[in-house]
């Protein structure tokens, strides 16, 4: 999907993230999921000015 969508003109940052719970999909939602992806949206927020 990312190179889809880079491919296509889209602008995208992609970070391969470790295993998370049974299959990765309640990473967002799951408990102890936020200390993973959060420095990331924080880094991204900051860049983008919202932070």
């Amino acid at each position: 999907m990312y190179d889809a969508f880079t491919g296509s003109g889209g602008r995208a940052e992609f970070h391969p993230l470790p295993p998370f719970s049974k299959d990765g999909h309640t990473l967002f939602f799951g408990s102890g999921g936020s200390p993973i992806w959060g420095p990331l949206m924080d880094a991204y927020l900051t860049r983008m000015g919202v932070r």
